[in-house]
């Protein structure tokens, strides 16, 4: 259906309803919509642009279908799909209106229920632009709906419901010519009760009819509960629907009396203006200038009031009067009998006893009192690249008048980025104009005379509402962003923006506000373009993965104005080769000729090399004979398929003289000249850190916990200030965290915990701001003024809140009477909770009995701690694993490693728990995000305070007869190169052998002083043959949308993946990972030139929803809160960008704080043809 902005209350549209009796399904809160199919099918046609860049495309024969447009107003929406000189295929989308009439019509009744007595509504009648139409006849009929339910007692004792819906027409309600604001105002008595729905009509000049339908409910005599009382409000009636500043807004008072004081009010956040005045029913009318303050709205109420009246009565003769009207109706000389009145108050009913009536409505009104006039002037209008753009801006008032108190900022944006998403913080008089409620209640002594009462918001709606020699290379989308910008006494500025590499247009937007008197706002802004005789576009997928053949597409243009040769290089190298002299691997040559303003694209063959992370481009466009020539260098992130992956590392102690020796094979099914044996040696127990940092680099997940823990993990700063970037973002109304920045997430108490803890312990700084909102958060919930709920229904609000307090303590913000609503109770709690009280009393001295306490918490460690083997393990380790609170017994291991580091009474036992907490690793790490950036500071601070022993002479290691000697004089860090301080966790050496050809014999051999540490990594890169279900089955299904060829995919096809999910077991935060080829874009997100209509019939199925869904270039991955045991089913749609072959790693289902519980289904390789 239709809208207008200044008819809110109407409803547009409809169909006249089928009279009769149909079944209907009764409602099913488990039901799942089927997606609406009335729209036609889809047509598709292929247009070429002409030279001027333009198509004519005619769309015949649509009203063939005639019901679908015979009543209702239907959508044509037109999608075209073109090729970006980015080398993606992006849609461009325009809507229009089919209406079934030149005309529209709305109904807007007084309210949402009636009596039977009293039934109201509007009409309005408008053109398809919201243009009022006067002298259109409308009629209104009424029709009754009435369901009726049936039980039917089936075989076996079983009861089947059943529902039918009766329509039947009344009567018509009303009648009438609309006038010049397009209204026809109808009163009167409702035909029935019950459920009735209003059909409004009015013909354009055609005979084509505009129908509007509208429910209402009008109450029985037995309908006490819901039955309407008199009401005691009035229309008021503007003559215009908006007004500007010092205009005079004129109303309709529609009162019930001859004559009446009034009081007048301008309403909003209070009482702008008010006054008494007199209403006479010969001329209903009040006044109300309109002042520039009242912008952008107001609301304009009338309380009128009438004093006690005169009462009529019957004459002497009035026995006579009646007599002689009987006599005059029975002859025909007259109609209707005179209605006698008798309004003297009796003991029931008092007529003439004083009343009021209340008229409110919304104004609108314009902003020029509000408004600043920003002008941005560009210098010029054409740019070479890297040069300085000149524009000069201006602000006045809407007058003219320079504003020189008015303070700018500036912002130049390139506009492909507008493109995609618009700005809208850029509107700032738009934004504080936005349309404000009314903040007035009204309550009235009226009630003590008349005996009503009306106390309430007032006025709310019913129902709610250049270079040639320089290669580019700097493509940033913000170019630059000045805050403050003085003007001078003439309300002027001159901006300098320095423009980059790019070659494209920009946006420079100047967003301007009074510092001083009354306040103004404003924007304004001018578009400036890049250009050069020859200009390179590339078109190169972001994103590939090793062993990739792909097509690089690069579209040239000339931009001069003469024809050009062109020859084309290109060349790529990876970031293992070094040196800008060394361009790598070459593609071979080729030259193009283009006309003037011409442009061409080519493809250029490349095959992704293995080993690398990413690849430098650098390609060039040169004119044959000549000096014009583009270059640009760009980047391309590459990924894996089948990755190298740690399959199992051992953990040795190499005694002096001694040779320690066992057989390494490569694993079967694993791919050869990949992966190897890594021999890491360090005077520390926790000198290898390597594994960890490898694979938390490599971690695909994204939530802010494990983007916090992979910070900390790689002790990386500069990332971990990234995270904290975003952490507004991520804060909930109470200052907790969330994991992804969805709004309809609420913040996690232990989340905000962890980030408070861990950034304590690691010595990282929390944004002032956002850290206080945090610590607000948990002082709240622990108060009990804040509730949070986990997934599951357990027991767990004490375990949780003693981790709040314990963050708190970190801060100086926990005292000892949080701990009031909690029993404390460590026997009986998990590990995790006696590590959160054992470090609170640590740091928390004024907590009651506090070194009993403390020694009762050690006792009760000591007591759990045991050892298989050389592995750290708790006797109470099965109820340990407490996932939804991100909780595992590798956490524990390594977080009571971090603790008692530095506790005197375990000294003794450090060397041992730290070897069994390393012993507790698979494939070199430990199970969890969190397990992992817990370890990293455990063995951090493990090697500052134990095994100070120095290692001299030299190891010697081999595989079979290829001896690698290692001399300890050259230990060093590798991320420093720093003989003498080493790393955190420790300075080594280290050798790598390839895997051997058959099974040959690994040995060590130290000599000289000193036990080193030997860490022997194995790492393979093995391929996913066959499914793997551990806790989750998956199917996946792909289903062509567009394919022009059946036999296989070309560039510009698009298919939809079905991941059908069985969850064995229920499972918080779990992730469905899939993968997409290299270039392709996943659909519906959006943003600019994104498709629509391609992705209206996905489908979700299950009692799982995404909290979080994430379209990156690499694959599709769906986060969920919380999984169910069962099945769900979730569809995408993929667009495919680039032709190529293209390998595909598997589709991984993963609980993320149980990682043992996941699934994994191979995915075939993709080819795509040009």
């Amino acid at each position: 259906s239709q809208s207008f902005a200044d008819y809110d209350e109407f409803s547009f549209g409809g169909a006249v309803p089928k009279v009769g009796i149909e079944a209907e399904a009764p409602y099913d809160e488990d039901r799942q919509d089927e997606p609406d199919a009335t729209g036609g099918a889809a047509r598709v046609q292929n247009v070429s642009l002409d030279a001027n860049g333009g198509a004519r495309v005619v769309f015949d024969k649509l009203t063939a279908d005639k019901a679908l447009f015979k009543e209702q107003t239907r959508a044509l929406e037109v999608e075209m799909e073109y090729a970006d000189p980015n080398g993606q295929i992006l849609t461009a989308f325009t809507q229009t209106l089919l209406t079934p009439s030149a005309l529209v019509i709305g109904l807007a009744p007084d309210g949402s229920y009636f009596k039977r007595d009293s039934l109201r509504f509007k009409a309005v009648v408008l053109d398809n632009a919201g243009k009022p139409q006067a002298g259109k006849e409308v009629s209104v009929d009424a029709y009754s709906r009435t369901r009726f339910a049936y039980r039917k007692r089936l075989l076996g004792g079983f009861y089947a419901y059943e529902q039918t819906v009766e329509i039947k027409r009344l009567k018509q309600v009303c009648r009438g010519t609309s006038d010049v604001r397009g209204l026809v105002l109808c009163s009167g008595s409702a035909p029935a009760s019950g459920d009735l729905i209003l059909v409004a009509r009015t013909d354009d000049a055609q005979g084509n009819a505009a129908i509007a339908t509208r429910d209402v409910y009008v109450a029985g005599s037995d309908d006490s509960w819901f039955e309407a009382g008199q009401s005691d409000r009035i229309d008021l009636i503007a003559d215009k629907r908006s007004y500007e500043p010092g205009e005079t807004a004129r109303y309709e008072v529609r009162m019930p009396y001859r004559t009446a004081t009034a009081l007048i009010s301008v309403e909003r956040e209070g009482v702008l203006e008010s006054r008494v005045v007199t209403i006479d029913s010969k001329s209903p009318y009040i006044e109300v200038p309109m002042l520039g303050h009242y912008g952008p709205n107001a609301y304009v109420s009338a309380l009128i009031v009438r004093g006690r009246i005169e009462p009529e009565m019957p004459g002497r003769f009035a026995w006579l009067k009646r007599m002689i009207y009987r006599a005059a109706k029975f002859v025909g000389i007259v109609d209707e009998v005179p209605v006698e009145r008798d309004t003297r108050p009796t003991a029931l009913v008092d007529l003439t006893k004083p009343s009021y009536r209340l008229g409110m409505t919304q104004v609108k009104v314009g902003w020029k009192a509000y408004e600043l006039r920003v002008k941005v002037e560009p210098e010029k209008p054409v740019y070479k690249v890297r040069d300085r753009a000149a524009v000069i801006v201006t602000v006045t008032d809407p007058s003219g008048k320079p504003m020189a108190n008015a303070e700018l900022a500036v912002a130049a944006v390139d506009e492909g980025l507008l493109a995609l998403a618009s700005n809208r913080s850029w509107d700032l008089l738009g934004a504080m104009m936005q349309r404000r409620p009314i903040e007035v209640e009204t309550s009235t002594a009226q009630s003590q005379v008349i005996g009503k009462r009306h106390f309430g918001k007032k006025a709310v709606a019913a129902g709610g509402g250049g270079g040639g020699e320089n290669a580019r290379e700097l493509f940033d989308t913000l170019l630059m962003w000045n805050p403050r910008v003085t003007l001078d006494e003439n309300g002027r500025a001159r901006v300098e923006v320095p423009l980059n590499d790019s070659l494209t247009s920009f946006r420079i937007e100047a967003i301007a506000n009074t510092t001083t008197g009354e306040s103004r706002f404003g924007s304004g802004g001018a578009a400036i373009r890049t250009t050069q005789d020859v200009m390179i576009f590339a078109g190169l997928p972001p994103f590939v993965r090793e062993g990739d053949r792909f097509d690089a597409q690069v579209t040239v243009r000339n931009g001069a104005d003469r024809p050009l040769e062109l020859a084309i290089n290109a060349a790529f190298k990876s970031d293992a080769v070094s040196g800008d002299g060394d361009l790598g691997t070459k593609l071979p040559p080729s030259a193009i000729s283009l006309p003037a303003g011409g442009a061409q694209t080519i493809s250029l063959p490349a095959q992704v090399p293995y080993g690398v992370k990413q690849l430098q481009w650098q390609i060039t466009a040169r004119e044959t004979n000549a000096t014009a020539s583009d270059t640009i260098k760009i980047s391309q992130n590459v990924g894996v398929a089948v990755p190298v992956r740690v399959y199992q590392q051992t953990l040795l102690q190499i005694e002096p003289a001694k040779a320690t020796s066992f057989p390494v094979e490569l694993p079967k099914g694993a791919i050869a000249g990949r992966g190897g044996v890594e021999v890491k040696l360090a005077r520390s127990l926790g000198g290898s850190a390597e594994t960890i940092k490898q694979w938390m680099a490599a971690y695909p997940f994204t939530c802010l916990e494990q983007r916090a823990s992979v910070a900390v993990a790689l002790e990386d700063p500069m990332r971990w200030q990234r995270v904290m970037d975003s952490l507004p973002a991520l804060l909930d109304r109470d200052g907790l965290a969330k994991f992804f920045p969805s709004q309809w997430n609420d913040g996690d108490d232990t989340l905000t915990a962890y980030l408070l803890t861990i950034a304590s312990e690691a010595g990282y700084e929390i944004p002032e701001s956002a850290r206080e909102r945090m610590l607000r958060g948990l002082t709240d919930f622990v108060a009990g003024r804040v509730v949070r709920y986990t997934a599951l229904p357990t027991a767990d609000l004490a375990i949780r809140k003693v981790a709040a307090i314990d963050a708190l303590a970190r801060y100086g913000k926990a005292e000892p009477r949080m701990l009031e609503s909690i029993e404390i109770a460590p026997n009986l709690w998990p590990t995790s909770a006696v590590l959160d009280w054992m470090s609170l009393l640590k740091k928390l001295q004024t907590i009651p009995k506090r070194n009993e306490r403390l020694a009762e918490v050690q006792q009760i460690l000591r007591s759990r701690m045991t050892f298989s083997g050389t592995t750290l393990v708790f006797s109470t380790e099965k109820s340990d694993y407490l996932w939804w609170l991100m909780v595992s017994p590798d956490r524990n291991a390594v977080r009571a490693l971090a603790l008692l580091s530095d506790d005197a009474s375990f000294k003794d036992e450090m060397p041992r728990m730290a070897r069994g907490a390393l012993s507790r690793q698979q494939a070199g790490k430990w199970n969890t995000t969190l397990a992992n950036a817990w370890g990293v500071l455990a063995l951090r601070r493990f090697q500052a305070r134990f095994e100070s022993e120095a290692v001299t002479g030299r190891s010697i290691v081999s595989v079979g007869n290829d001896p690698h000697p290692l001399d300890w004089k050259s230990a060093q860090s590798r991320a420093t190169n720093d003989p003498t301080k080493g790393t955190p966790i420790g300075a080594g050496v280290d050798t790598q052998f390839a895997w051997p050809a058959s099974v040959e014999p690994l040995s060590i051999v130290h000599e000289g002083s000193g036990r080193p540490w030997a860490f022997i990594t194995s790492r393979a890169a093995l391929p996913l043959q066959a499914p793997l279900f551990a806790g989750y089955q998956i199917k996946r299904t792909v289903t062509p949308i567009e394919q022009k060829a059946a036999n296989g995919w070309a560039r510009g096809d698009v298919y939809r993946v079905t991941l059908e999910v069985d969850a064995q077991a229920d499972m918080t935060w779990v992730v469905i990972s899939d993968p997409i080829p290299a270039g392709a874009a996943v659909l519906g997100s959006g943003l600019g030139g994104d498709s629509r209509q391609l992705v209206s019939n996905e489908r979700r199925d299950g009692q799982a929803w995404p909290a979080y869904e994430e379209r990156a270039f690499e694959g599709f991955r769906a986060y969920y809160r919380y999984v169910p045991k069962g099945k769900l089913k979730l569809e995408y749609t993929v667009r495919l960008n680039n032709a190529g072959a293209f390998s595909m790693p598997p589709t991984r289902v993963e609980a993320m704080y149980a990682p043992e519980s996941f699934g994994e289904l191979p995915v075939a390789s993709i080819e795509v043809r040009p």
